[in-house]
């Protein structure tokens, strides 16, 4: 049985952040990386 992938969205000020979510998320099966912002109000534009 497969299950459709989770679709994340990194929400972080800081870019270290980023770089270890985005690598968590690149080695974890059924996760895709859907896109990356920098504070609340641009996340809810995503």
């Amino acid at each position: 049985m497969s299950t459709a992938p989770v679709r994340c969205l990194i929400v972080d000020d800081e870019p270290l952040a980023h770089q270890i979510l985005t690598r968590f998320i690149a080695q974890t099966p059924n996760l895709t990386l859907s896109g990356q912002c920098r504070h609340a109000m641009e996340a809810h534009d995503h």
